[in-house]
């Protein structure tokens, strides 16, 4: 499997391969089939970041108020095609997420932005 990822972060907010859990919280997410999960309708069209566990949970560190992912242990999941090739992936209105079967059984993590206050 190639691990080699590219990125646009252009738009980066609190983040890269580390979450300010101020600006995001974590989501539970379900499979839908084998290549969508469900986060709910609640969360649709809203900013998602989605990360693949394919190593150690454990090297996972938690430094107050961000989430640090080892990058030898997770990917962080972008878009692959089209104009928007590398940028984050996006909520379907119907609450669901694309994420091709590559990662079927995979532990996956999501995080969407917190509202503004």
């Amino acid at each position: 499997m190639n691990r080699v990822r590219k990125f646009d972060d252009s738009e980066a907010d609190g983040e890269y391969f580390s979450l300010d859990l101020n600006t995001w919280e974590e989501i539970v997410n379900h499979r839908v089939d084998s290549n969508r999960i469900g986060i709910g309708r609640a969360y649709g069209l809203k900013d998602v970041k989605v990360f693949v566990l394919l190593g150690n949970e454990e090297n996972t560190k938690r430094c107050e108020e961000y989430i640090l992912f080892n990058r030898k242990d997770w990917i962080e999941l972008r878009k692959s095609r089209g104009e928007d090739k590398h940028k984050n992936l996006t909520i379907t209105i119907e609450g669901t997420i694309w994420i091709g079967d590559e990662y079927d059984g995979y532990k996956i993590k999501t995080y969407i932005k917190r509202a503004s206050e």
